[in-house]
């Protein structure tokens, strides 16, 4: 199997060293491509190894994050916010400034915000 750049480089952005995460993401990566029929691993393929992971996380993990994308408004961007908050570039004691996270969310949602 192979993983294009894209898919690459999100899974090794957003598992930030965890070789847990990397292998959560990858393994669920790779059993969409194969239900794709394809060896290669692409995007949309990591996309739903992304709501996978969400969705085996730990409790208070995926509690906070619905407390985080909760809104009354029906198109909201929190969810697109956090994860361009996971891909922001970070300094070396891992924080990062609020303008970090405006091309991941541009990458995310397709708008200039």
């Amino acid at each position: 199997m192979t993983f294009d750049g894209d898919s690459l480089a999100t899974i090794t952005s957003l598992s930030q060293g965890f070789p847990s995460y990397t292998h959560l993401l990858g393994l669920h990566s790779v059993k969409p491509a194969l239900n794709d029929l394809t060896l290669n691993v692409r995007s949309p393929h990591v996309q739903r190894a992304i709501s996978k992971a969400v969705e085996l996380a730990d409790h208070t993990i995926r509690d906070a994050y619905r407390k985080g994308i909760n809104s009354p408004r029906k198109h909201n961007l929190y969810g697109d916010v956090i994860l361009a908050c996971a891909l922001a570039d970070r300094d070396e004691f891992g924080f990062f400034q609020a303008a970090n996270i405006r091309d991941p969310l541009r990458q995310i949602t397709g708008k200039h915000l």
